[in-house]
């Protein structure tokens, strides 16, 4: 379990790398309320949505380890010896759907990283963008 500050930290951590790589144009933190994302578009809203679809499909949100088994079975691995998930991680076998995984936990530098791990999936799976979010148009700012 992780006391507040490290949650927010490790939140902190992933969402500096979803900015570096222009998921999101920038994020705030307000106390008492939490985190509060400005996502780009097309390249974030889509990466956040389709990374939702999957986590939701394959039941990977039941287990906090389901984005480390995804991300194991991305680069072609196998799970280790004993694991049992929530997931039925027996039906991640698409190439095309493990590639796009693959691409997009590469692009985060997230694949070993199993707190980053959990944190994304809490990310893309709480705040996702809907037609409530507020979205920017265009390229997104580096450094931002």
């Amino acid at each position: 379990m992780f006391a507040d500050a490290e949650l927010n930290a490790l939140y902190v951590r992933v969402l500096d790398r979803m900015v570096a790589t222009g998921w999101i144009h920038r994020y705030t933190f307000t106390e008492g309320k939490g985190f509060h994302i400005t996502w780009t578009l097309p390249v974030g809203v889509q990466r956040a949505r389709g990374l939702k679809q999957i986590i939701q499909a394959f039941g990977l949100d039941a287990d906090d380890r389901g984005l480390l088994a995804l991300s194991i079975l991305s680069r072609r691995l196998r799970l280790p010896e004993g694991w049992v998930l929530e997931a039925d991680c027996r039906d991640l076998t698409d190439p095309a759907l493990l590639d796009l995984v693959n691409h997009l936990f590469e692009e985060l530098g997230i694949h070993d990283d199993e707190d980053g791990l959990l944190v994304l999936g809490m990310i893309v799976t709480g705040w996702a963008p809907d037609r409530d979010t507020q979205i920017i148009l265009g390229p997104p700012r580096r450094g931002s």
